[in-house]
């Protein structure tokens, strides 16, 4: 009797071992599934974080590039003007003081069409 006793608390012992042992496994992989799941959570947050990055990189590149293809157009635009009101009147001016100098009763017109033509429109 004495016997079946220590043997049924040596048994009572092993399963409470066992239980132990048991509980102690899951918590284990529990807590490595645990990491698992933070460690893929946080490189798809890195992943994101890069991919909005790159979106935030490209859009102000390209609002850049918008900006600067407009500052070019405008400055061509506005210098336009200015040479072609230049050279009209550098040759204007040309032309006046070649009549200027020309021997009286000389029609410069007759001589060149073309310059005639560009102090008309100046």
């Amino acid at each position: 009797a004495a016997e079946a006793e220590r043997r049924a608390a040596e048994q009572l012992r092993l399963a409470a071992c066992a239980q132990e042992r048991g509980a102690q496994l899951r918590a284990a992989a529990e807590l490595r599934q645990r990491g698992a799941r933070e460690e893929l959570q946080a490189e798809e947050d890195a992943q994101w974080r890069a991919q909005v990055q790159a979106t935030k990189r490209r859009v102000r590149e390209e609002r850049e590039a918008e900006a600067a293809a407009e500052a070019a157009a405008s400055a061509s635009e506005l210098a336009k003007p200015t040479i072609t009101t230049a050279a009209t009147t550098t040759i204007a001016e040309a032309a006046a003081s070649a009549s200027a100098s020309a021997p009286a009763g000389e029609n410069l017109a007759e001589q060149n069409p073309v310059q005639s033509e560009i102090q008309g429109s100046g």
